[in-house]
Formats: C-alpha cells, sequence, structure tokens
C-alpha cells in the first residue's frame, strides 16, 4: 500500500499504524481472503485520511518537517493515482486546519504548501487527472476565511433570528410555533430566545 520514502514514508508508515490499530481481530475473520483483507484495509485508511486523523495536529506534532527535497520530487513521480489523490488530500486537510487555526505563515504550514504545489504540479501533468481542479486551493480557502466566518456566525445565530437554515442554507424560512421551517429542505429547527 504505502511503500514511501521519506516525508511521504513518515505519512505512510503513520497510516499503516493507524490501520492497523483499527483493524481487529474479528475484522480479519469477517474478511479471510486477501482481496476482502486488502480491501477492508483501503476502506478504513481512506475514512481516516477524511474523518479520523487531525492533520493539522499531525504535522505539528512530528519531527520530519522540511522542504521537499530532489528526492522527494522524483518520488512523487513514482506515486499511483490513487496514492497522489490521497497524499493530496492529507494535505489540503492540513493547509486547512492551519488556515482555520490562523497559523497560515508557520514554518510547518509554508513547507506543507510547497508539498501541496509539489503534488498539484504532478497532478497537473496527467492526463487522466485532468478533471482535478487547477491553481491554487491554499490560496482560494485562505481569502475565503472571512466568508467562512461570517456564515458560520450566520448559522449560529439562526436559531435565534430564523434568517437561514442551518441545514441548507437557505433563507426561505418560516416560522411554526416553537420551530423555524425551511421551506426548500422541508427540515425544522427549534427556535431559541
Amino acid at each position: 500500500m504505502w511503500q514511501f520514502l521519506g516525508f511521504f514514508g513518515e505519512i505512510g508508515q503513520y497510516l499503516v499504524e493507524m490501520v492497523t490499530g483499527k483493524f481487529s481481530d474479528k475484522m480479519r475473520l469477517e474478511n479471510p481472503t486477501v482481496k476482502m483483507y486488502v480491501h477492508k484495509r483501503s476502506e478504513i485508511e481512506r475514512d481516516l485520511i477524511r474523518n479520523g486523523i487531525n492533520w493539522h495536529s499531525f504535522f505539528e506534532s512530528c519531527d520530519f518537517m522540511r522542504l521537499p527535497t530532489e528526492e522527494d520530487k522524483e518520488f512523487v513521480k513514482t506515486l499511483s493515482n490513487g496514492d497522489l489523490l490521497d497524499m493530496l488530500h492529507i494535505m489540503i486537510l492540513a493547509l486547512k486546519g492551519y488556515i482555520d487555526a490562523f497559523e497560515e505563515t508557520s514554518l510547518n504550514c509554508e513547507i506543507l504548501h510547497e508539498f501541496y504545489l509539489l503534488l498539484k504540479k504532478e497532478i497537473e501533468l496527467r492526463p487522466n487527472l485532468s478533471f482535478m481542479p487547477k491553481g491554487d486551493g491554499f490560496l482560494d480557502y485562505l481569502e475565503s476565511r472571512e466568508e467562512r466566518k461570517d456564515l458560520l456566525d450566520r448559522k449560529q445565530n439562526a436559531r435565534y433570528t430564523g434568517e437561514m437554515c442551518i441545514f441548507c442554507e437557505s433563507t426561505n424560512i418560516r416560522s411554526n410555533g416553537s420551530m423555524w421551517v425551511c421551506v426548500d429542505c422541508h427540515r425544522s429547527f427549534r427556535k431559541r430566545q
């Protein structure tokens, strides 16, 4: 799965340890063939990448942070499309964590941004990944931080004001006794006073 070197090897090794920790003896029995076992481990890994690991905290606590080397640049070329996209996803989640914590000027964030750009450059060279968005998502996310904060504030106040639906963000809301009702998604949420 993760036969990586250097910077990427450290991330891969961490993922292997996390997946192994989540893969119980019962799961091994329920997935007796090699194909089933590998598939289940891949599912667990993808879930950990997306939802189970705070990547900002991981990179803050690791001791292998450094700018990309020539070895890293050559190694990225050997990654499968799936591994390339997984690594990009990890970088995106970590960079979002840095931005959300107002740490976008920290050295670790700058280093991760360089790895992110390295991965993006490789993705742009692969014709079968042409569906991926172009540009620097880090800068886009940083630029939209104030908008996200405003939206979060509006959502937090929605139970008081009925200004927007807390589920679909529609502004087509009606009052119904002690509840607000969204005309668009038909969900309701309790009013607060």
